[in-house]
């Protein structure tokens, strides 16, 4: 049992950081403190012993998120995520933080219409990482970024800012954003 709290402020090579989360591929556990990685291989552990007790042929996870503060661990699934300019998420497995494993929660989007998606998912992966182009999904997250609309949308709405991380709406945003360049609107 670890106190994730503890790394807090802790500075991460690499990672999302949002608010008191981190997000990481699954890739990136070996670039973490000995005695989180220690941590996470023990909880992976355990969490493929109990998911293929059921199921011998489980896939598993690629995303990994820690919860500084409500000291809790996620394994995430995102099937399409090195596909995906931002991949949706398809299952998420909230761990216990007890000496005795357990999954506190499991939530299944599949099939759902419209489901949390990963923005800027370049961030929680290596520059070095094979699974797609990081160049391309950071040159990517900087144009919808930058794109005037964008700007302007999240600097007056709340709502927008909000909502932006789920597929549905995301997609109706696209498809404005589209509209705009393709009528050469620069300003809003």
């Amino acid at each position: 049992m670890i106190d994730w709290s503890y790394y807090k402020t802790f500075h991460f090579q690499y990672g999302k950081h949002i608010g008191n989360k981190l997000y990481l591929h699954r890739s990136l556990v070996g670039t973490l403190p000995e005695k989180m990685y220690n941590e996470l291989m023990r909880l992976d552990e355990e969490f493929f012993k109990y998911m293929r007790k059921d199921n011998p042929k489980f896939k598993g996870y690629n995303i990994i998120k820690i919860d500084f503060s409500t000291n809790t661990v996620s394994f995430i699934l995102s099937k399409r995520f090195d596909t995906d300019d931002e991949p949706k998420i398809d299952m998420v497995y909230v761990l216990s933080n007890d000496e005795t494993f357990y999954i506190r929660l499991i939530i299944d989007y599949r099939g759902k219409k419209s489901v949390p998606i990963y923005h800027h998912k370049w961030m929680m992966v290596s520059y070095r990482y094979k699974g797609f182009d990081v160049e391309a999904s950071t040159a990517r997250s900087k144009w919808w970024e930058n794109h005037p609309f964008i700007k302007h949308m999240m600097k007056k709405d709340k709502y927008f800012k909000s909502h932006i991380g789920y597929s549905k709406y995301w997609e109706e945003v696209l498809h404005f954003m589209e509209i705009c360049e393709v009528d050469g609107v620069d300003e809003i």
